[in-house]
């Protein structure tokens, strides 16, 4: 009978973890618990069925006088160990450094070599070098997680959090610290290490602001068009309720910015025979402009909405529900028959009568030149 690559990787590795087992964990087999770590939990506490609950990289070696390859090392034999009994939880204590930078990928837990699922919970300081936002890691807890990889992608929940409850379950991030000049709270987003997106609280920086001055609602996006580090692409105002795209602190209720020169706002109905509506509504006036899909004129309704008041067809040609007025003009304020387009209606005062641009020249309604 031959064996699958992953027999064959499984029976490496458990001849690795005897040996690893006999040296660095004498008796474990009949412990219930050999010893807790200093944040508390207690390491390898064997279940009814001889499994590791939680596995502590201590009793692999790692230590705070080691170095963060030994410590390193030994958090690889600790994975290993619980992807031989068929997974487990691995915690990493806070005195141990095996070398943990946010940015390079290389430095984080590898389970490459396992099949089933396992959690490392990770409590180590960490070197996290300077890059934005993060200039370097404080204290804090990091999660990683792998499941068996049996599974096709996208077809197990695993390497998710749960909060479950019978009533409003909910995660709070809390800003604690009343003299900063910020209150910046935020959930990040991203890819192997870097920052993609956040969305939180707090847009701005004011010495002495209030907390409601330094609350806004944002959603930044990292190295967005080419800017160097995290940039506003939204903005809620906390105190007035104004929102802003693309702009950190929005003057209007409606506040767009645009981005690139020459910038071009798009609302766009991919249906079919689907028309483009933009509707503007104050208390008791609704109007509104559309696009129509399939001749591509533009409408726009009259204020009660009861029916078309202007027209502009795709070739540029315009129709007025009550006619066409540009206005009243005397012999001295009449404009250059040539300024204006070929077709433009004025009133003349002094003639008492309407008159049109041939482009050349004002013709009354018989056509002739006007004086």
């Amino acid at each position: 009978m031959t064996l699958s690559s992953k027999a064959k990787r499984k029976s490496a590795k458990w001849l690795v973890l005897a040996a690893s087992v006999a040296l660095l964990l004498p008796g474990f087999a009949t412990k219930g618990v050999l010893a807790k770590s200093e944040n508390g939990l207690e390491h390898q506490s064997v279940n009814s069925q001889g499994v590791s609950a939680y596995i502590d990289v201590a009793q692999f070696g790692a230590a705070p006088d080691k170095t963060p390859v030994e410590n390193k090392a030994a958090l690889q034999a600790a994975i290993a160990f619980a992807d031989g009994q068929g997974g487990g939880v691995v915690i990493v204590p806070v005195t141990v450094e095996y070398g943990y930078s946010r940015n390079d990928v290389t430095t984080h837990p590898d389970f490459s070599q396992t099949d089933t699922n396992i959690t490392v919970i990770d409590y180590s300081r960490g070197n996290t070098p300077y890059s934005n936002p993060l200039a370097r890691d404080g204290n804090q807890v990091r999660y990683f997680s792998s499941t068996e990889g049996d599974e096709k992608n996208g077809q197990h929940d695993g390497n998710t959090t749960w909060f479950m409850g019978n009533w409003h379950p909910a995660l709070m991030i809390m800003h604690n610290d009343a003299t900063a000049n910020n209150r910046r709270a935020t959930v990040f987003f991203g890819n192997r290490g870097e920052v993609n997106w956040g969305i939180g609280q707090g847009t701005n920086t004011i010495n002495g602001g209030t907390d409601d001055e330094l609350s806004d609602f944002k959603i930044v996006g990292n190295k967005v068009a080419g800017t160097p580090s995290l940039t506003t692409m939204f903005t809620v105002k906390k105190i007035s309720g104004f929102f802003g795209w693309n702009v950190g602190s929005p003057s209007k209720e409606f506040h767009f910015v645009g981005r690139q020169a020459n910038t071009d706002f798009l609302i766009q109905q991919s249906k079919a025979g689907g028309d483009v509506n933009l509707m503007l509504k104050t208390k008791s006036n609704t109007r509104t402009f559309k696009l129509e899909e399939d001749n591509g004129d533009l409408i726009i309704t009259k204020s009660d909405g009861s029916g078309t008041a202007v027209r502009i067809g795709a070739d540029g040609n315009a129709s007025y529900a009550k006619g066409v007025s540009g206005g009243a003009f005397d012999a001295t304020t009449l404009p250059g028959a040539a300024s204006v387009a070929v077709g433009t209606m004025v009133f003349h005062t002094g003639l008492n009568k309407p008159v049109w641009s041939t482009g050349t020249q004002w013709v009354d309604a018989s056509g002739t030149p006007i004086l």
